[in-house]
């Protein structure tokens, strides 16, 4: 068991938690903000930290030992280890479907606060960046690496202009888009789409290859685009659709191939203007990050970490 002698100050704090997968690639100087809001708390066996009546206001960062989540009474829905985070997706998404973490093992965690986990990542970029990245890419991973439209309608009816649209269209359009950032103040939603370019795609065309840098995602106004990964798998996406939105937010190459299959009017968003206007309103990111949460919980996972998907 790890010895509170051990990390009685931030510096020693900072060590474990660069120690843990989920936190790797934070600088030392963020994760100092997380360290000096955390509490060292030791669980044993039969410990609950919270139940399925419980809106969850503390996350639980596990450094050793096993907690076990239930749902529905006691039914064992998945065994969280060392990195990963107890309560992170629940507590973010305000989802009270119920579910119930209990020790399972002797358990040592850092315990910290929504409220100042959440006002720590509003007022420290590199925190919401990271965090946001890393669930983007494990919704990308729960959903095969492919993006996924639900729309069960026909192409959407839309009026063709030769002209290059209005600002206030380009807003109007991109507010229906299948985004996370749909829940954006409209002040946000100004910086993202002013600094957009507007494209016409003829059918056929390739939009990028699997592989390629994720510089841009792309709000389809009107059309439809296939798209393929070469371990197997595709699908197709209709407007109104952000497309590469979650490999854009999570930086890894793209994990599929797109070709319009039809002619196509969209915006191309920039990547750093999406973070950019995150960091000019932390709200965005707040929202984006409980939007990317309850879509996780849909998907099973437990917790935020590598070992968190439902048995």
């Amino acid at each position: 068991m790890i010895d509170e002698d051990e990390i009685q100050g931030v510096r020693d704090r900072v060590l474990m938690l660069r120690s843990l997968q989920t936190l790797s690639g934070l600088q030392d100087v963020d994760l100092s903000v997380l360290a000096e809001r955390m509490r060292l708390r030791y669980f044993e066996p039969g410990d609950v930290l919270f139940t399925e009546a419980d809106i969850i206001e503390k996350v639980y960062f596990i450094l050793e030992g096993a907690v076990r989540i239930e749902r529905d009474g006691g039914a064992t829905v998945g065994v969280l280890h060392r990195g990963t985070v107890a309560g992170f997706f629940a507590a973010l998404a305000g989802d009270h479907r119920g579910l119930q973490a209990t020790v399972q093992d002797s358990t040592t965690a850092f315990e910290l606060s929504l409220e100042v986990f959440v006002r720590a990542m509003n007022r420290f970029p590199a925190l919401m960046r990271h965090f946001i990245r890393l669930s983007a890419n494990a919704l990308l991973v729960s959903r095969g690496y492919l993006p996924r439209d639900d729309k069960k309608v026909a192409d959407a009816a839309m009026t063709v202009v030769s002209r290059d649209r209005t600002l206030a269209e380009r807003i109007l359009a991109f507010s229906q888009s299948a985004s996370v950032l749909t829940s954006a103040s409209l002040s946000a939603l100004f910086e993202v789409v002013f600094q957009a370019d507007e494209v016409r795609v003829p059918a056929g065309e390739l939009l990028w290859q699997e592989g390629d840098p994720p510089a841009m995602a792309l709000a389809i106004d009107l059309g439809r685009v296939r798209c393929r990964c070469a371990a197997g798998g595709e699908s197709e996406v209709r407007a109104p659709f952000l497309l590469g939105e979650l490999d854009t937010l999570a930086g890894i190459p793209r994990p599929y191939s797109a070709v319009a299959d039809t002619d196509l009017l969209a915006l191309r968003i920039h990547r750093e203007t999406v973070y950019s206007a995150i960091e000019a309103h932390p709200d965005v990111g707040t929202a984006l990050l409980s939007r990317l949460s309850a879509d996780m919980l849909k998907f099973g996972w437990t917790g935020f970490g590598s070992d968190a998907r439902a048995v």
